[in-house]
This record gives C-alpha cells, sequence and structure tokens, in this order.
C-alpha cells in the first residue's frame, strides 16, 4: 500500500499547516481527544485543526463523499463549513478545519461534528464539545457574515446561474424570432446578414442541406441550428434526394403506381404460365401415347416365340395352333 498523499480535487487548498493531527474513529464516532488548540472569543480564521481517518468505512470510499464540518458557538450562531486541504493515501484521509469568527464570538462551550455527505448517504461523528476562553470585547463585536461561507457560495452560485438562464432566453427569443421568417441560402457565401438566419439548401462541405445557421458572432462563425421544420423547404416529390422527408401525395402515388404495376406483372405472369402448362399437357399426352403405343407393340413383339414356316397343308394339319407362335403359310 502506498503511503503518498495525494490532494483529493474538489476542496480548497489553503497555506495553514499544523504538525497536529487528530484521529476520527468511524467504528465509534469519536473524534481524539483535541489538546493544544487554544480558541479565544473573537478569534476569526485564526485557529486550524487537523483531522485523519480511515479512506473506507464499511467498504466505502469517503474521498467520494463531501466533507464538512457543522458547529454550533456558544451564542447559538451556527454554520457549516466544508473543510480544506483534502489528502489521501490508499488507506488514509486528512483534512483541516479553519475555525470561523462566528465559532468563537462568544466565550463558553463551542459544539462540531464532523459530516460526510452524498446523495442518500450522511456519516458523522459524535458531537465534540472545544472551550472558547473569554477575549476582551468578544461579546460586543456584532457578527458578519462569514466569507464563503456555503449559503452565501450557493446564493452567488444561483445568481450566475439565473443570470446565464436570462442571456440564453433572451438569445433563444432572438433566434426564434428570426427563424419566424427564415432567408433560403443556395451558398454559403450569399449568408451576408450576421443578424439574419438561414436555411441553406446547398451542397458545400461544411453546411447541411436542409438545416438552418445563425451567426456566432464570438466563434465568427455560422453555426447550424439543426434541420429546421419547413415541408416547403425539405420535402422531396421525386423520392430521390438522399437525407430529405418525402413528400406524401408523391408516396402515395408512388405505391399505388407500383401496386398496379406490380398487379399487372403478376396477372402477366399468371396467364404466361397457364399457357405453357396447356402446351406441356398435350406435349406430355402425346409422348405417353407413343409411350404406350411403343410398350404395347414391345409386349407384343415378346409373346412371339416362334415363327414357323408351313405348307398350306401342314398348317391346315395342325388341331390346336398355338396364338404365341407366328405361322408363316407358304404356297409350294
Amino acid at each position: 500500500m502506498s503511503e503518498t498523499w495525494e490532494v483529493v480535487s474538489g476542496y480548497r487548498v489553503v497555506e495553514y499547516s499544523d504538525p497536529m493531527i487528530f484521529k476520527f474513529d468511524p467504528d465509534t464516532k469519536a473524534i481524539e481527544k483535541i489538546t493544544k488548540q487554544i480558541l479565544v472569543s473573537g478569534e476569526k480564521n485564526s485557529q486550524y485543526i487537523r483531522f485523519e481517518t480511515d479512506r473506507y468505512f464499511d467498504g466505502i470510499d469517503l474521498t467520494g463523499k463531501r466533507i464538512q464540518i457543522i458547529y454550533l458557538g456558544s451564542s447559538g450562531l451556527s454554520d457549516i463549513n466544508e473543510v480544506v486541504n483534502v489528502e489521501c493515501t490508499d488507506t488514509s484521509l486528512r483534512f483541516g478545519w479553519v475555525v470561523p469568527g462566528n465559532a468563537c464570538f462568544d466565550p463558553g462551550d463551542m459544539c462540531f461534528s464532523i459530516e460526510f455527505i452524498a446523495n442518500d448517504y450522511v456519516l458523522k461523528s459524535r458531537k465534540y464539545d472545544l472551550n472558547v476562553t473569554e477575549g476582551l470585547n468578544g461579546g460586543n463585536v456584532i457578527p458578519e457574515p462569514e466569507e464563503g461561507v456555503w449559503y452565501i457560495e450557493l446564493q452567488e452560485r444561483c445568481d450566475e446561474i439565473l443570470t446565464k438562464a436570462e442571456t440564453a432566453s433572451t438569445n433563444a427569443a432572438n433566434i426564434m424570432n428570426s427563424i419566424a421568417s427564415p432567408t433560403v441560402a443556395p451558398t454559403a457565401a450569399s449568408m451576408e446578414d450576421t443578424s439574419a438566419v438561414y436555411v441553406y439548401t446547398g451542397s458545400e462541405d461544411g453546411y447541411t442541406y436542409g438545416n438552418w445557421y445563425y451567426y456566432d458572432a464570438g466563434a465568427s462563425e455560422w453555426v447550424s441550428g439543426g434541420v429546421y421544420a419547413s415541408t416547403t423547404i425539405l420535402v422531396d416529390e421525386t423520392l430521390r434526394v438522399p437525407g430529405r422527408a418525402a413528400e406524401a401525395v408523391a408516396v402515395r402515388n408512388a405505391i399505388q403506381e407500383a401496386s398496379t404495376e406490380g398487379a399487372e406483372a403478376l396477372t402477366t405472369a399468371v396467364t404466361n404460365l397457364q399457357t405453357q402448362a396447356a402446351s406441356d399437357h398435350t406435349r406430355l399426352q402425346t409422348q405417353i401415347s407413343q409411350l404406350s403405343s411403343d410398350a404395347e407393340t414391345a409386349v407384343h413383339s415378346e409373346t412371339i416365340i416362334n415363327i414357323i414356316k408351313l405348307t398350306r397343308a401342314e398348317y391346315e394339319g395342325i388341331t390346336a395352333k398355338n396364338p404365341e407362335t407366328l405361322y408363316i403359310v407358304q404356297d409350294d
């Protein structure tokens, strides 16, 4: 196992350091006793406390969770701070907490807890009490919002996102207003008005037939907004242009024409087959008749046993003539 400490991304890296490190045991949920970390009322971001724990707890890698400190000051002020300087090895995890002013606002007991959170996951330490000793005029200072506290950062992010969303909405509205009546551009060179929206109908490299284009001033180029949904531009009545939508009536007529041609071709094929079959039947009957005649002749030939030449007198003298014998009668 490597013992090289590597920075875990997603957390602030600050210049605070401290050789003392206090262990957090995930099994007992307890934090080791913190010593030599004196807090005085009125202090602000001057105390840095480091913690160390096992990187894995019940098989879960804690570097994948958000690590934060939730505290409650003696004056009732409470907040949540993200930890800083997070680093890890294959087995261990370290991080630090810069104690904010609101945690030390008044003398007394301040308590805090370590949290590891994610979607459907929360691991907490037990509450730990730290004493804030009394300092000069600690209770007379009017608290100000902590710089970088989580809710201020969240509000700033929300404001930024809202500004971007409003800008995007305005840009989208401008584009949609232009799309309402786009100009057809057969070539890229004809797209001269950078405030207009064009539907490209050419075939040049880098442009797509039927797509609508708007000019991006930041990139100094025409950008495709996708296929422009206009049947007057995109439909294809010839049914031969790749990538273009087919015109409905043309498709129907093509199907009907193909069906008619197919039916006629099928009828012709059946008629030809019937004619051919009749011709083949007649020829077959003739061949069968010939074969029957040839067979009968062959049978008769096989029944002839003897050919006997007899005189008329000899022939007349035969009492029982054999039908299987061929007699040839000759007159002497």
